[in-house]
């Protein structure tokens, strides 16, 4: 069993119960939540409310990896769906075994990036060092990133100027500097958004969508494929 961590506002309560209820009946992974609180206003991406939101969710993964210390944990969105979750369990422990991982997470699509909503991370000083910088750099990104020399300061601090993916961005760029064995979750395993379901797809993650009713939808879409798909099969 791995544990598996996530936060969420109140202002996605409809996702987050349909995110609970999806993966309430399975025993590979125990899923703990913590609610955060955002300021008023829109929680779309990049907004005011949604950076502080992806703020707290750093810090929340930062407390667990300081109390778990060399456990194998997930950190997750509650935008996805996990279909297989015992073979998509044990595909986790085999790459962590034979591969010496301690980050593994899902392909930002096909590009050579993580997404930051489904990491699993064995929870070493490296990997907290690494959650630890990503944090501070977003954070000070955050108190900064309004002032008319918001790009000069960023790249004094970290020598980023954007940070098109926010946390991922970050995290990417420090991940790539460090001795961390680290790999992606193939588009043959992880859904990514719209993408077609396909027979090896083990979970979903409902990407570029802009609000909670969007995710639902389409997360409710891509089970329904799924489902078709894997009828014969199962």
């Amino acid at each position: 069993m791995i544990a598996a961590y996530y936060v969420y506002t109140q202002e996605i309560r409809k996702l987050v119960d349909q995110f609970e209820e999806f993966h309430g009946n399975q025993d590979s992974f125990i899923f703990h939540s913590k609610e955060v609180k955002q300021p008023a206003g829109a929680v779309e991406f990049q907004s005011d409310s949604w950076y502080i939101a992806l703020q707290k969710k750093i810090e929340y993964c930062v407390a667990i990896l300081k109390k778990y210390p060399n456990n194998l944990l997930l950190f997750i969105d509650i935008d996805i769906f996990i279909y297989r979750p015992e073979e998509l369990h044990d595909y986790v422990l085999k790459r962590f075994e034979n591969e010496k991982l301690s980050f593994l997470a899902m392909q930002e699509h096909t590009s050579d990036r993580h997404n930051g909503g489904f990491i699993f991370v064995k929870a070493t000083a490296d990997i907290l060092s690494l959650y630890e910088k990503t944090l501070e750099v977003l954070s000070f990104y955050i108190n900064h990133r309004k002032r008319v020399l918001n790009k000069l300061l960023l790249l004094c601090k970290c020598g980023i100027t954007t940070l098109p993916y926010a946390d991922q961005t970050i995290m990417d760029k420090y991940l790539k500097k460090s001795y961390i064995r680290y790999a992606y979750i193939p588009n043959e395993i992880g859904c990514w958004g719209k993408n077609p379901i396909e027979k090896t797809t083990l979970y979903h993650h409902a990407v570029c969508t802009k609000n909670q009713e969007e995710k639902i939808s389409l997360l409710t879409q891509k089970y329904e494929e799924y489902l078709q798909l894997t009828k014969d099969k199962f």
